[in-house]
């Protein structure tokens, strides 16, 4: 099988039509969507941080199989080769072509050729990368030494189990894809969620940084992603938000609010069930939980994936990245457990 490999530094026409027509019959999360990842590169441009993209298309027997959109990001004085994402992406990882399976000797060569044409780097680190993208293998998780592994959970939605019927008629639910009521609500949901977290730790410097990113997303233009608004409410009282993303027939719940002086009632839990519901009515495949492994989800489902890291050192100052990793680490978990 002849192999060709091709890098690109920027998405011209031509890379955005093959992406776009692969994406069609593809396996990938939605956070590797043309539309999300053309978004997060126009907004790092924005904020005017350093990076060179790396974007991968691997051919085999001239069908397209597989897409790698790298970036090499300047940090810390380093080059370091990162899947484009960064923290706006739950799992990062590749685009793959449905029916096709890599075999670990063919992967492992083809990376191996890769690492040889990109651009100078120091260090690879590769974060949340699943163990399964959709029905396939990743073979980022299976085919390389992956670390720190956790899990990610999921439900496939039925009509067992997530019955809502006892739930009062007098909670109202609202599930929108309007982006006006995105737009209307996403500051909301972000300074509840801030504020919890903000109890423990202190992420000033970072809030303004997050909050431009979620209000720029009602800019994406996209057939296949949809965001979606989720409220709960009790006598025009709003208990408990979402903010969530239907993409190829799965919906991602991905950040949860609820205002903390009714937390006794269990808003939040009440929201979700009233989710998966309207995705088994809907049909949905998949209710994806993102990242964390929080006892509510556990309660809910016994399914899950695999997420790991892989971290290879190219140079000797690639060490340097990693010594001020852990550094951090070390001043975040005390700003968490000894403020």
């Amino acid at each position: 099988m002849n192999t060709e490999i091709k890098i690109y530094k920027d998405i011209d026409s031509e890379l955005r039509n093959i992406w776009l027509d692969f994406e069609k019959e593809s396996c990938n999360h939605c956070f590797q969507s043309f539309s999300w990842l053309i978004y997060l590169i126009n907004f790092f441009k924005k904020k005017n941080i350093s990076f060179l993209l790396q974007i991968i298309l691997v051919k085999k027997d001239t069908r397209v199989v597989a897409i790698f959109p790298f970036w090499i990001i300047n940090q810390f004085g380093l080059k370091v080769l990162r899947w484009i994402g960064n923290d706006f992406s739950d799992y990062n990882g590749p685009i793959l072509c449905k029916d096709f399976y890599y075999k670990k000797n063919d992967f492992l060569n083809d990376f191996s050729l890769i690492r040889n044409k990109l651009e100078k780097f120091d260090v690879i680190y590769f974060e949340r990368q699943p163990s399964n993208i959709l029905h396939l293998n990743n073979p980022f998780f299976f085919y390389l030494k992956n670390l720190n592994i956790s899990k990610t959970y999921f439900i496939v939605p039925t009509d067992k189990s997530y019955n809502t019927k006892f739930i009062k008629k007098n909670f109202f639910f609202f599930h929108s894809n309007n982006i006006l009521d995105y737009k209307k609500y996403i500051s909301t949901i972000l300074d509840l969620k801030i504020l919890k977290f903000n109890k423990k730790v202190t992420l000033n410097k970072n809030i303004n940084y997050q909050k431009s990113f979620y209000n720029g997303l009602s800019d994406i233009e996209s057939r296949n992603l949809k965001i979606y608004l989720s409220i709960l409410k009790f006598e025009n009282q709003e208990l408990s938000y979402n903010f969530g993303i239907l993409y190829k027939n799965f919906f991602y719940y991905l950040i949860p609010a609820y205002r903390d002086f009714l937390k006794k009632i269990s808003p939040g839990k009440i929201l979700l069930l009233k989710i998966i519901d309207w995705c088994f009515r809907n049909s949905i495949n998949v209710l994806d939980f993102g990242q964390g492994e929080e006892n509510y989800k556990k309660k809910l489902t016994d399914k899950y994936n695999y997420i790991g890291y892989y971290n290879y050192i190219k140079s000797y100052k690639g060490y340097i990245f990693f010594i001020i990793i852990i550094l951090k680490k070390i001043k975040f978990f005390k700003k968490l457990f000894f403020k």
